[in-house]
């Protein structure tokens, strides 16, 4: 029950993180990353416990962690900061996300969605600063 308000809190919070960029072989790499971060959230929306158990939802949280790393990592010389604060605010969600299936409480939850909201935060700081571009 505790792994299936997880991943409601994770769903709802997580379709928020979504903002809209075309990819095009003549754009920045950064402009595919984004969109690549984006389809890996819209998945973590959609994982289902009662069928994959909290194993998918771990799956999933690692595309996210690999896909917001990559953005990270292509945006970093043009959007430092951005970049920087969106890998540390992903690896502290995951880090997060994992204490609270080992040990589910109300903290851990809380937990989550704090950590949730500084990623959302720190994902559209960093799709806004890139838009422009994409």
């Amino acid at each position: 029950m505790r792994a299936v308000v997880l991943a409601l809190v994770l769903a709802a919070a997580a379709t928020a993180l979504l903002a809209g960029c075309g990819g095009s072989s003549d754009k920045p790499k950064y402009c595919g990353d984004r969109e690549n971060l984006q389809q890996s959230i819209n998945a973590l929306t959609r994982v289902d416990l009662e069928e994959g158990g909290v194993a998918a939802l771990e799956t999933q949280l690692r595309e996210v962690q690999g896909d917001a790393q990559a953005l990270a990592a292509s945006a970093q010389s043009e959007f430092g900061p951005q970049a920087t604060a969106l890998k540390s605010s992903v690896s502290t969600l995951a880090t997060a996300v994992q204490r609270a299936i080992s040990d589910p409480s109300a903290e851990g939850f809380a937990a989550v969605a704090g950590d949730l909201s500084r990623a959302k935060t720190a994902f559209d700081e960093l799709s806004g600063a890139v838009g422009s571009k994409c």
